[in-house]
């Protein structure tokens, strides 16, 4: 066995271990501080990262919805050209002993082999 310490041995190394133990709590206190510093940055960049990506997708989806109602608005154009044609085609009369007005569309038909207004877009898939 080892000798026994005196009473001056055994302060000196209680305050030792008391100065390591103090030391290391110091240590976790700084980990902890630089921890919570780490959490409010990432908390900010990430909110920073999400608010920029929603921008870019509104303005995605606004580009898209855009485009989209250009094409909209030229085949609403192009159907309603192909229906007055059709109705300038046909003929309308009234007959008076009826009171009814007859519409008769003569030979013409709508053109049912029409090209796409845009053939170098491919169709969607279909889904069921």
């Amino acid at each position: 066995m080892g000798r026994r310490l005196t009473p001056s041995e055994e302060a000196q190394q209680l305050r030792q271990a008391t100065r390591e133990a103090h030391e290391a709590m110091q240590g976790l206190a700084d980990l902890l501080r630089q921890a919570r510093e780490l959490a409010a940055n990432l908390t900010t960049d990430y909110q920073a990262y999400h608010d920029r990506e929603l921008k870019e997708l509104a303005n995605a989806l606004a580009i898209e919805h855009n485009q989209v109602s250009r094409d909209l608005n030229a085949s609403i154009a192009e159907a309603r050209l192909i229906i007055s044609n059709q109705i300038m085609a046909g003929e309308a009369r009234f007959d008076a002993d009826t009171s009814t007005v007859v519409i008769s569309w003569g030979n013409g038909a709508f053109d049912d082999q029409l090209p796409p207004p845009y053939p170098d877009v491919p169709p969607k898939e279909k889904t069921q």
